[in-house]
């Protein structure tokens, strides 16, 4: 018996889905647990910037002179310097120090790096960056990766070009003809796109390919089969063969292909020590299993990049579009049990389904069953979309794609190769009436070390406005760790403007919090409720609530502001990634009877940046 990759992505996406979306709401029918509540003691409180000394200021300068410039910018006004002036002198010496690293990128052609330097220089309103800007420098990014035979990357890296900015004609010209000679139809629509509005001629050779559709059988010469052969595992007390079957694609002429990381994981997990062999299969050769290697992958977004020396059929390009529609038809190809070259239909039925940490899902109801993760979803054009990564198992017709918009986003880095990092500002974000404000900051984070402060409410990112969290998130998957941005933030009727130096955000950010913080404070970002401590000892938590955010499960819940309750039983699963709380409350709601309440939050939150 196959083990088979949706299965175990479905029960691993379902329950995080519900947890995530569906508060677990229970009232308790047995006798109360322990009166004494599992509550968390708080670590020692990371330190905040204003709490640096001076020698460890310089010598952060030297080693990281980006994560310098905010802790100095916080010890304005303490006593841990002399004067501003020698602040001033160590702000211009970190400041220095990035722009001689912008000019060593450039020397160095590494264009990615001079891109995130570029950025925090920009950040910073330096004036080092001389001719260059952020279209000029993705320009040459693009044409470094171009001659380096990495095509895809370099039409991702000149996608974003002109979407940032002019360039100049004979550079859209070539690239355009290059999308034409690669046969690329999804760059050569973009790219003609920006040359007709902007006056550059498209050949009628070039329009008559761009208008051509893709018939599905040459498409599905493209799609592949993905083996994970796992050895044997123990069912009952007998050995059964363990395997992880999926689907994947081609998205380069080299043997490239993209799939979903939980399709491969045990080739990557160092907790995972078991025996773990990759393979693929194509259409042409369905009795042979070609080696695979991972290349990159995205455990966040559940992406992976795979290379086989197979020579594809078919080779699928990313189109980028991001306006779905309710009732747009979209097919999926893959390998349900199994089954090579599937194809199946349906329509979109939802959009920004919060399914993922930092972006959105779409929902479709193609039937997509076990084996179709990490298959290819396209439009009633043709055109590639998305990759579909996950189903719930208990309900048909409840599936899930990842838009093709994020995997444009983080594809050059993994072709880079090895796990992606994201960065973070370090805190939970609420949203309301067109305003994103600080809802909880996690210990420790760049956030907290600059004291953001709850109820902050963000209003632009380095100068670009800010209206929900997905547009910060999508903001930053474009930045790297160490990157300085500006954050325009008005508290409390004042508008401030803070420096910050984004971390490498951990793979599970609130279990830290779990650690570090009181379980008094931990209600507000997992439950949703604000509350002050009545009684604290050993024997008795008891607390009052002082304000519930809407759409919380505490609001789901019915718990009113005011509403006394006593902590009952606070536990932390990291291995089911789960909060469970128990409460004793009297709510207001119900006439103040005493009653038992047990709530349950994921640890894998999607408001945090």
């Amino acid at each position: 018996m196959n083990q088979l990759d949706s299965k175990t992505s479905c029960s691993r996406f379902s329950s995080r889905g519900c947890l995530l979306r569906f508060s677990f709401l229970a009232i308790a029918s047995s006798v109360l647990m322990a009166s004494c509540a599992a509550a968390p003691s708080p670590v020692q409180p990371a330190p905040r910037y204003s709490e640096a000394k001076k020698e460890d200021v310089r010598k952060l300068i030297e080693q990281n002179p980006a994560q310098a410039i905010p802790v100095i910018a916080a010890l304005r006004g303490t006593k841990a310097f002399a004067s501003d002036t020698e602040l001033d002198d160590l702000y211009g010496r970190s400041v220095s120090l990035m722009e001689g690293m912008f000019h060593e990128s450039l020397n160095g052609k590494d264009f990615t790096q001079a891109l995130q330097t570029f950025g925090s220089l920009s950040a910073l309103k330096s004036q080092a960056e001389g001719d260059w800007s952020t279209t000029t420098l993705l320009v040459a990014a693009a044409e470094k990766s171009f001659q380096a035979g990495d095509h895809v990357v370099a039409f991702l890296y000149f996608l974003k070009a002109i979407e940032s900015g002019r360039v100049d004609d004979k550079t859209v010209a070539l690239y355009l003809d290059r999308a034409y000679a690669d046969r690329n139809r999804a760059m050569s629509r973009s790219i003609a796109a920006y040359a007709l509005a902007h006056s550059v001629p498209v050949s009628d050779e070039i329009k008559a390919f761009e208008e051509t559709k893709t018939d599905t059988t040459e498409m599905m010469k493209g799609a592949v089969t993905i083996w994970v052969n796992r050895g044997m595992r123990i069912t009952n007390g007998v050995g059964v063969p363990d395997r992880v079957i999926g689907s994947g694609f081609f998205i380069d002429g080299r043997g490239y292909l993209l799939t979903n990381y939980h399709v491969i994981q045990s080739e990557v997990d160092p907790k995972y020590e078991g025996y773990s062999r990759l393979f693929i299969r194509t259409p042409d050769m369905k009795d042979d299993r070609i080696p695979a290697k991972v290349i990159g992958w995205d455990k966040s977004f559940d992406l992976a990049l795979l290379k086989t020396e197979a020579v594809p059929g078919f080779v699928f390009s990313f189109t980028g579009r991001d306006s779905f529609r309710p009732g747009d038809r979209i097919y999926a190809i893959g390998s349900p049990v199994g089954l090579e070259n599937t194809v199946t239909s349906g329509i979109v039925s939802a959009l920004a389904r919060p399914f993922l940490e930092m972006g959105d899902a779409v929902q479709v109801d193609a039937p997509l069953n076990p084996g179709n993760s990490g298959g290819p979803l396209l439009d009633s054009d043709g055109q590639l979309v998305g990759i579909v990564f996950a189903g719930i198992e208990q309900y048909s017709g409840l599936n899930f794609a990842i838009s093709s918009k994020y995997v444009m986003e983080l594809l050059p880095r993994l072709f880079a190769g090895g796990e992606v990092k994201h960065p973070w500002i370090g805190a939970m974000f609420s949203e309301d009436k067109g305003a994103v404000s600080v809802q909880y900051v996690i210990p420790g984070s760049p956030a907290y070390g600059l004291g953001l402060q709850q109820d902050d409410v963000v209003t632009a990112i380095d100068g670009k406005p800010v209206a929900t969290v997905r547009q910060l998130q999508d903001y930053l998957l474009s930045c790297s760790s160490d990157r300085i941005i500006s954050l325009a933030i008005r508290r409390t009727g004042a508008s401030l403007n803070v420096l910050v130096a984004l971390g490498e955000r951990p793979e599970l950010p609130m279990a830290s919090a779990t650690d570090r913080d009181s379980s008094g404070n931990l209600l507000v970002p997992f439950f949703g409720m604000s509350v002050t401590a009545t009684t604290s000892n050993i024997f008795e938590h008891s607390y009052r609530i002082d304000r519930i955010y809407k759409g919380s499960s505490a609001d789901e819940a019915g718990l009113s502001e005011n509403d006394p309750f006593s902590l009952q039983s606070w536990q932390v699963d990291k291995k089911a990634k789960a909060v469970i709380l128990q409460i004793v409350v009297k709510k207001k709601k119900d006439g103040f009877l005493e009653s038992i309440l047990q709530l349950v939050a994921p640890l894998e939150m999607d408001n945090l940046a």
